[in-house]
């Protein structure tokens, strides 16, 4: 098994490719040995010492190290746990792939969209230099499908993929006084703007600020404001899905289920 390695635009990241599939469908994005629970390779790459992150492809393997690892020791080790995977006869998703990774349906759906966007603008992916993809907030599955989507096309063209979250692309061209109200569960909304945190709660209270309420626009406009937005970043910093938590303020009647962090 002869496995080939493909640097990045980060140094901090490098592509391998074993010369097989390994996604069957999707893509799969793991940031520590924790969210690695149902991937054998994943687990076997992050034993070695300083990896911080995994992200698996239809034919390639992409591996972020820490800032202290040097790739001249962290490389023979990452091949030689490739190797052994693919000789063992493990998977490299054990379970249900479509429950925990939304590598189905959705996903293969964006990547019909993708293909049928690049035929109709006459493009191919060599001619894209830089990805704009929205982080949310909003359904769990589909932001996480797109962010995965967009850093596995960055990483494989080593072009940067830019986040922009739904607040930012819905106040696009408007004024800083206004308000972004994204659609969330319960006829509840997520809102936020200049100088302001993002809640989660009634649409009452964000008309109580006083301040103008921009709805999330039709799809088509959201997608250009993102493009637009990611046109013109200076920074590239990973996207990753955004979430927020629900305002103190909501309503007794119908509250959000609870939201624990870390520490709880």
């Amino acid at each position: 098994m002869f496995i080939q390695t493909e640097t990045t635009p980060n140094p901090a990241t490098l592509k391998f490719l074993p010369g097989l599939s390994v996604m069957d469908e999707g893509t799969a994005d793991y940031q520590n040995a924790d969210d690695a629970g149902n991937s054998p390779l994943a687990q076997r790459l992050f034993a070695v010492a300083g990896v911080r992150g995994v992200f698996l492809g239809r034919d390639f393997v992409t591996i972020t190290k820490d800032e202290a690892t040097d790739w001249d020791h962290a490389k023979p080790a990452l091949l030689g746990a490739i190797m052994e995977h693919f000789q063992s006869g493990q998977p490299v998703i054990q379970g249900d792939q479509a429950a925990d990774h939304g590598t189905r349906g959705q996903a293969e759906a964006i990547m019909d969209i993708i293909v049928d966007v690049l035929n109709t603008s006459g493009v191919t992916l060599q001619d894209v230099s830089r990805i704009g993809v929205g982080t949310g907030p909003g359904n769990f599955t589909g932001i996480r499908i797109s962010v995965s989507a967009a850093r596995g096309f960055a990483l494989s063209l080593g072009i940067p993929a830019i986040g922009v979250n739904g607040f930012d692309a819905t106040l696009y061209g408007q004024s800083d006084e206004a308000v972004a109200c994204l659609p969330a569960i319960r006829d509840q909304i997520y809102f936020s703007g200049h100088g302001l945190d993002a809640q989660l709660a009634d649409r009452d209270q964000a008309a109580r600020l006083g301040r103008s309420l921009i709805d999330r626009p039709d799809p088509a406009q959201l997608v250009k404001n993102i493009a637009r937005i990611a046109e013109n970043a200076d920074r590239f910093d990973r996207p990753v899905p955004m979430y927020v938590k629900p305002a103190n303020a909501a309503p007794a009647r119908d509250l959000p289920p609870k939201v624990l962090d870390d520490a709880s």
